[in-house]
Protein backbone atom coordinates (compact mmCIF):
# COMPACT_ATOMS: atom_id res chain seq x y z
CA UNK A 1 0.00 0.00 0.00
CA UNK A 2 1.35 3.44 -0.89
CA UNK A 3 0.64 6.83 0.61
CA UNK A 4 -1.63 9.43 -0.99
CA UNK A 5 -0.37 11.36 -4.01
CA UNK A 6 -2.68 14.31 -4.68
CA UNK A 7 -2.76 17.75 -6.27
CA UNK A 8 -5.32 20.30 -5.09
CA UNK A 9 -5.90 23.95 -5.96
CA UNK A 10 -6.23 25.23 -2.36
CA UNK A 11 -6.61 22.60 0.37
CA UNK A 12 -6.38 18.91 1.16
CA UNK A 13 -7.54 16.96 4.20
CA UNK A 14 -5.96 13.54 4.49
CA UNK A 15 -4.81 10.76 6.77
CA UNK A 16 -1.42 9.10 6.60
CA UNK A 17 -1.13 5.33 6.34
CA UNK A 18 1.33 3.63 8.70
CA UNK A 19 4.85 4.67 7.66
CA UNK A 20 3.95 5.52 4.04
CA UNK A 21 4.72 8.96 2.65
CA UNK A 22 1.83 11.15 1.48
CA UNK A 23 2.62 13.68 -1.25
CA UNK A 24 0.41 16.78 -1.45
CA UNK A 25 0.84 19.53 -4.04
CA UNK A 26 -1.06 22.81 -3.64
CA UNK A 27 -1.28 24.15 -7.19
CA UNK A 28 -2.86 27.58 -6.54
CA UNK A 29 -1.03 30.87 -6.00
CA UNK A 30 -0.90 31.63 -2.28
CA UNK A 31 1.21 33.83 -0.01
CA UNK A 32 1.14 31.27 2.82
CA UNK A 33 0.84 27.53 3.32
CA UNK A 34 -0.52 26.14 6.58
CA UNK A 35 -0.13 22.55 7.79
CA UNK A 36 -2.38 21.38 10.65
CA UNK A 37 -2.08 18.15 12.65
CA UNK A 38 -5.60 16.88 13.39
CA UNK A 39 -4.46 13.84 15.43
CA UNK A 40 -2.57 13.10 18.63
CA UNK A 41 0.32 11.56 16.64
CA UNK A 42 3.60 13.24 15.66
CA UNK A 43 3.51 14.27 12.00
CA UNK A 44 6.85 14.53 10.17
CA UNK A 45 7.13 16.45 6.91
CA UNK A 46 9.29 18.21 4.37
CA UNK A 47 8.18 21.12 2.19
CA UNK A 48 9.36 22.69 -1.06
CA UNK A 49 8.17 25.77 -2.91
CA UNK A 50 8.41 24.75 -6.55
CA UNK A 51 11.06 22.02 -6.24
CA UNK A 52 11.28 18.50 -4.88
CA UNK A 53 11.51 18.15 -1.08
CA UNK A 54 13.48 15.38 0.57
CA UNK A 55 11.57 12.24 1.49
CA UNK A 56 10.71 12.37 5.20
CA UNK A 57 11.09 9.50 7.64
CA UNK A 58 9.56 9.00 11.07
CA UNK A 59 11.82 10.83 13.56
CA UNK A 60 14.28 11.38 10.71
CA UNK A 61 16.97 13.99 10.35
CA UNK A 62 16.18 17.06 8.26
CA UNK A 63 12.43 16.61 8.77
CA UNK A 64 10.12 19.12 10.35
CA UNK A 65 7.64 17.82 12.93
CA UNK A 66 4.26 18.84 14.25
CA UNK A 67 3.89 17.69 17.83
CA UNK A 68 1.36 15.02 18.79
CA UNK A 69 -1.29 17.59 19.72
CA UNK A 70 -4.58 18.04 17.90
CA UNK A 71 -4.44 21.47 16.28
CA UNK A 72 -0.65 21.82 16.23
CA UNK A 73 0.24 23.78 13.10
CA UNK A 74 2.98 25.42 11.07
CA UNK A 75 2.63 28.28 8.62
CA UNK A 76 5.08 29.19 5.86
CA UNK A 77 5.21 32.50 3.97
CA UNK A 78 6.00 32.21 0.28
CA UNK A 79 8.26 34.97 -1.09
CA UNK A 80 6.50 35.33 -4.43
CA UNK A 81 2.71 35.40 -4.82
CA UNK A 82 3.14 33.97 -8.32
CA UNK A 83 4.84 30.82 -7.03
CA UNK A 84 2.72 27.71 -7.52
CA UNK A 85 3.06 24.01 -6.79
CA UNK A 86 4.06 23.94 -3.14
CA UNK A 87 4.87 20.31 -2.39
CA UNK A 88 4.56 18.77 1.08
CA UNK A 89 5.61 15.20 1.92
CA UNK A 90 4.24 13.77 5.19
CA UNK A 91 4.69 10.60 7.24
CA UNK A 92 3.69 9.34 10.69
CA UNK A 93 4.20 6.11 12.63
CA UNK A 94 0.44 5.46 12.75
CA UNK A 95 -2.60 6.99 11.02
CA UNK A 96 -2.53 10.76 11.42
CA UNK A 97 -5.12 13.17 10.03
CA UNK A 98 -3.88 16.49 8.68
CA UNK A 99 -4.88 19.53 6.65
CA UNK A 100 -2.76 21.49 4.20
CA UNK A 101 -4.16 24.76 2.88
CA UNK A 102 -3.11 27.77 0.87
CA UNK A 103 -3.81 31.13 2.51
CA UNK A 104 -3.75 34.70 1.26
CA UNK A 105 -1.58 37.18 3.18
Amino acid sequence: MAGANVSKAQAYHGTTTNSYVDTVVITGQYRKIKIVNRSAVELYYTISFGGAPATPTVAGDNCLVLEAVIGASAEFTIDSASLKNTKVLLIASSPCSYTIQGLQA
